[in-house]
């Protein structure tokens, strides 16, 4: 009979999300392969692997934000970028098919921050 935790979270899509795309957002169907500019889904494989592999806790203790499993946090400025160099530096860490959505949430937050646009963070 396997364990659980009854604290470990039940992994489902996350996102990265342009503040002025978010009221799109919430109507889109995540499990589709369509494209959408301002909206990068990540799906619950993906975000488990994020997880585990200790990127939000990097960028809690770095930052001084508080990603949480099921929270919305904004960023922009430093911290999107930041964000962005993470989520680059945790490529080598996931497996292939994960890398896709993980390169264009980290160029979506890069981009926002350019433009001095605020990003939502939907976990």
């Amino acid at each position: 009979m396997g364990r659980s935790s009854p604290t470990a979270p039940n992994f489902r899509w996350s996102a990265v999300v342009r503040e002025s795309d978010y009221d799109m957002f919430v109507t889109l169907d995540r499990a589709s392969h369509e494209p959408h500019p301002g909206v990068v889904f990540f799906d619950p494989e993906t975000s488990e692997c994020l997880w585990s592999s200790g990127v939000w806790s990097k960028v809690n203790d770095a930052m001084g934000t508080s990603f949480d499993f099921a929270e919305e946090e904004v960023v922009s400025g430093d911290k999107a970028r930041y964000l962005s160099d993470v989520l680059i530096g945790a490529l080598s860490q996931v497996p292939e098919p994960m890398r896709p959505s993980i390169r264009a949430a980290a160029e979506l937050l890069r981009e926002s921050a350019s433009r001095n646009e605020k990003v939502i963070i939907a976990l």
